[in-house]
């Protein structure tokens, strides 16, 4: 008799159970906004997903972001198929379970970023083929394998920055050659395969920001026909090639490529010439915010070819032949050589001078002697110092 007491109430209690949740989740429901076929639920404190129905009118989006949703289910998007975007972003969702959105069969917008997510099941994105938007950035990821993007081929954006991802299979991308933008940046990556793009046609936008790469491969972006808008700011690159761009179509071309160690004058004289030419811009978004690269080397804004390659630098290497002579002048010290004959002029004096002593030593030959010692001096000192006796 206890026993069926017991029973009874605790399927009174059960029910109980039940009504309170309904009316919570109804209270939920109710503390949402439902205008122009959208659900409005933003920043409405949510601890849980709340019942829709479609008795409350026509809806195919819904925006759940900034609560406090803990997880999520299968059964969480129960008679939701008329859904086609979802925000569940800023909520504490930590984990994405198999099937998770199956039951949203039109889904083509799906944000999930700025959650705790950490793990993901290989089939969490089966059932909803028609998936084109999918944001899972600034989550804790630590990898993200290929069957992840198995069941989504018609996928046109592809968020995963800002998670902890050390790598990417080669042939990731290759499930979704659809690609428009994809958002790989602030992962710790380090590098990136020769062939981690190829294929992708229709990529438009990449963002590799912080990967902590140093070194691209000549064909990395050879098959991105389609890019205009690269950012590869805050890596560690010292350079970036012309190869590397000589597919792209796009003009002008976004770059974002500052906070690089970039040595200018070895390989980025193009890049100027493009900059230029207004083939490229560095606009991060429509406005007046720059980031130009910057040089280690030389500043951007001085950077041209008479700069990194004067053309003066060839007259310094013929300079040293013109100045040759002058260093071979001083060894022939010619001048000093020719300073003893300037001094045998004046031995020449004398005999210049000479001539007019000539008559006489052929008169006196024996005063010849004396007059080597007064030969203009004694004698007409003498005759000055007797006219003085005499007077």
């Amino acid at each position: 008799m206890e026993r069926g007491r017991l029973d009874e109430l605790f399927s009174h209690c059960f029910l109980f159970c039940i009504s309170v949740l309904s009316l919570v989740a109804c209270s939920l429901a109710l503390d949402c906004e439902l205008a122009d076929e959208t659900w409005n639920c933003q920043a409405r404190g949510i601890n849980a997903f709340p019942t829709f129905s479609a008795a409350d009118g026509y809806f195919d989006t819904i925006l759940i972001h900034q609560n406090n949703i803990p997880a999520i289910t299968q059964d969480t998007f129960a008679n939701l198929d008329t859904v086609v975007k979802i925000n569940l972003g800023s909520n504490k969702i930590t984990e994405i379970p198999a099937f998770c959105f199956s039951l949203m069969p039109l889904i083509a917008d799906l944000n999930l970023q700025k959650n705790d997510i950490t793990t993901i099941d290989d089939d969490a994105f089966q059932g909803v083929p028609g998936l084109k938007y999918l944001d899972l950035s600034f989550n804790e990821l630590t990898s993200f394998p290929l069957a992840y993007l198995d069941a989504v081929p018609e996928l046109n954006v592809l968020a995963v920055g800002q998670n902890n991802i050390p790598s990417l299979d080669v042939n990731l991308l290759q499930k979704t050659l659809k690609l428009r933008k994809l958002y790989l940046h602030a992962n710790p990556l380090g590098s990136l395969n020769s062939d981690q793009f190829d294929n992708l046609r229709q990529l438009m936008v990449l963002s590799v920001w912080g990967i902590g790469v140093d070194t691209l491969a000549d064909d990395i972006f050879e098959d991105l026909t389609s890019l205009y808008w690269l950012d590869i700011r805050g890596n560690e690159l010292t350079t970036l090639k012309e190869v590397h761009l000589q597919n792209v179509n796009r003009k002008p071309f976004v770059l974002e490529i500052g906070d690089n160690p970039l040595v200018c004058c070895t390989d980025l004289l193009w890049l100027k010439e493009d900059e230029l030419a207004g083939e490229v811009i560095w606009y991060l978004t429509t406005g007046d915010y720059r980031t130009p690269p910057q040089c280690v080397d030389i500043d951007w804004e001085n950077l041209a070819e008479e700069i990194c390659n004067p053309p003066t630098e060839a007259p310094p290497t013929e300079a040293p032949p013109t100045e040759a002579p002058p260093t071979e002048a001083p060894p022939t010290e010619a001048p000093p050589t020719e300073a003893p004959p300037t001094e045998a002029p004046p031995t020449e004096e004398p005999p210049t001078e000479a001539p007019p002593t000539e008559a006489p030593p052929t008169e006196a030959p024996p005063t010849e002697a004396p007059p080597t010692e007064a030969y203009t001096e004694a004698p007409p000192t003498e005759a000055p110092g007797q006219s003085n006796s005499t007077r």
